[in-house]
């Protein structure tokens, strides 16, 4: 049986092709009918003897976010109106063909499946009984669009009905992107107190740095006195040169402080991270890969009842 593979705009299709290695599959990318879906374009070896239909066929549903779309296409001059409302099409197209075939379909974003194949591969079989040929992971996809572009598309998709798709879509995906254990393990309140800190030692360098400025304009003052062999600016040289030092020195101190909480900062970033790639890797993670994806469907399913009701 092939598998029918429905995307929105902004998912690549050479980043998943990899994953599917010699499954025979038929690609459309949203928007068009159920009823149309196969006939609106092919990609791979396809059956022609009608093998995937909308009747018998197993739905691959994979997208990505607005945001990403339109990124990805202002990046090659395209309108982002005109993207965002493709986009929207697509969306609705997937959602519903999710609600009508939730026995036969699997939702999942794009970018999670190139970056936790096994999941993929696991959530596949678990809900489709459908068991693909694992496949070396292919190269993160590289996104080279400017900043400026990705704020713009930020904003455009901040309307409420992009929203409520985006929110209806994710809700209904297998989620494959883990929650790190490490998460849970952090003291908001410490993180809280560390920050304050941070926060107080740097307004109080910031005060340091003023008062060194101060002291440096009347240096300059006491100092043309001098040249002028005044007594009273010589005496005045010598204790503001005093209090000038003793300012340099706190200065330091606390920039060596800063720079000591940013190293430990640092390192506790790096045993998160560790963490979190032992996360990916461990046994654990794939084995409940199935009980995640049932999770998954359980939301779509009470989703789609709320709204209902």
């Amino acid at each position: 049986m092939a598998l029918t593979l429905l995307t929105t705009p902004g998912v690549e299709l050479a980043d998943i092709k990899p994953l599917l290695g010699r499954v025979d599959y038929v690609h459309s990318t949203g928007p068009s009918p159920i009823s149309e879906t196969l006939a609106a374009g092919s990609t791979g070896n396809v059956d022609e003897q009608g093998a995937a239909s909308p009747q018998d066929a197993k739905w691959l549903l994979l997208y990505c976010t607005p945001e990403r779309a339109l990124t990805k296409a202002m990046h090659l001059g395209a309108a982002p109106n005109d993207e965002l409302a493709n986009w929207k099409r697509a969306a609705e197209a997937q959602l519903d063909v999710f609600r009508n075939n939730r026995e036969r379909s699997v939702l999942f974003r794009a970018d999670s499946i190139v970056r936790n194949p096994d999941g993929f591969y696991d959530a596949v079989d678990s809900a489709l009984g459908l068991r693909l040929s694992r496949q070396p992971p292919p190269p993160l996809p590289q996104d080279p669009s400017p900043d400026l572009l990705a704020l713009l598309a930020a904003q455009t998709c901040a309307a409420e009905d992009v929203v409520a798709l985006s929110g209806e879509l994710e809700a209904s995906a297998i989620p494959l992107f883990p929650h790190p254990a490490w998460i849970d393990a952090l003291d908001s309140d410490k993180l809280f107190l560390d920050y304050q800190e941070l926060r107080d030692a740097l307004q109080t360098a910031r005060a340091a740095q003023q008062q060194l400025a101060e002291r440096d304009a009347e240096l300059l003052a006491c100092k043309q006195l001098c040249e002028e062999n005044s007594e009273p600016g010589k005496q005045k040289l010598a204790e503001l040169s005093g209090e000038r030092d003793l300012l340099m020195l706190q200065l330091k101190q606390m920039q060596a402080e800063m720079e000591e909480y940013h190293k430990t900062s640092e390192k506790e970033r790096l045993r998160c991270r560790r963490e979190l790639d032992a996360v990916y890797r461990s046994t654990s993670w794939r084995v409940t890969v199935p009980l995640r994806a049932m999770v998954g469907l359980v939301r779509g399913m009470r989703s789609s009842t709320s709204r209902r009701a």
